[in-house]
């Protein structure tokens, strides 16, 4: 048995230095608000760029910096920003869910798309600017994909 503890620790220690080799730390930002917040999915686009998207319970302060870049849900919503690399602000957005809404990862591809997973209840708008773009209806339990611009202009959302 000891053997098998030795075995899993070293394992563990070697996929640890095999996943952040090549990963330099250069900066930490902090967001918050009144609420509980929560960042869900953080990654890097080709260009340095960092992303992170999480949780919308109340108003939240995303930008890291002595200005106020506020975003405040409707009920429960979901955020997404976008920092430079040094992690200045380029921008934010929400998404409003209808009643309850996560998201569950990100991704950005060589061209600085953004791709977000989650999932939802009821009938919600993915688009995070003026327009509008509806997906669920009357449910619970709901899987969506949503397609960003590297501007964080709705590109498509699929619910499923």
């Amino acid at each position: 048995m000891p053997y098998k503890n030795l075995l899993f620790t070293l394992s563990i220690l070697c996929s640890i230095k095999a996943f952040t080799q090549g990963l330099n730390f250069n900066s930490v930002i902090q967001l918050g608000g009144k609420a509980n917040d929560d960042a869900y999915s953080v990654t890097k686009d080709p260009f340095g760029n960092i992303y992170v998207v999480g949780a919308l319970y109340d108003t939240i302060d995303v930008d890291p910096g002595p200005a106020f870049y506020q975003l405040i849900p409707k009920f429960f919503g979901i955020f997404i920003a976008k920092y430079s690399e040094e992690g200045a602000l380029i921008w934010a957005k929400k998404i409003d869910g209808a009643a309850f809404i996560k998201c569950y990862a990100i991704a950005v591809g060589k061209t600085g798309n953004i791709h977000i997973t989650g999932r939802f209840d009821g009938y919600t708008d993915f688009d995070p600017g003026a327009g509008e773009h509806f997906e669920g209806y009357s449910g619970y339990g709901f899987i969506f994909v949503l397609k960003l611009s590297s501007d964080g202009d709705f590109r498509w959302a699929h619910a499923f």
